[in-house]
């Protein structure tokens, strides 16, 4: 388990035989919750997201054998990679997306066209 540098603790894992796995646990997950973070994470991450490891709120799992991306260059890689990487702040990005959304629709109804 590593814990970074604002209390989010993470669980990797990695083996020949199991699919590599990324779990996190935050804090605030329970009220991430009530802004649909599931729905969101569901949408961005699709069969990667699987039932969270106990202990943990969100979990991925990459298995070789199904979610190899096409071609054998880095790039074809690199979109996956970051996908990973950015669980964290996907997370905590559908509180600050719901609030944008809600302010855009205000600025439509009230006629503030910028």
């Amino acid at each position: 388990m590593t814990l970074d540098f604002d209390g989010a603790f993470y669980h990797v894992t990695s083996s020949r035989n199991k699919p590599f796995t990324v779990s996190i646990k935050l804090k605030f997950f329970l009220d991430l919750e009530q802004h649909s973070t599931d729905e969101v994470l569901r949408g961005e991450y699709g069969d990667l997201l699987v039932r969270p490891l106990e202990g943990y709120n969100v979990t991925l799992s990459l298995d070789f054998n199904i979610h190899l991306p096409k071609g054998d260059s880095n790039d074809a890689w690199l979109s996956l990679v970051r996908k990973i990487a950015m669980l964290k702040r996907n997370c905590f990005a559908t509180v600050f997306e719901k609030y944008f959304e809600y302010q855009t629709k205000q600025e439509l109804t009230n006629g503030n066209h910028k």
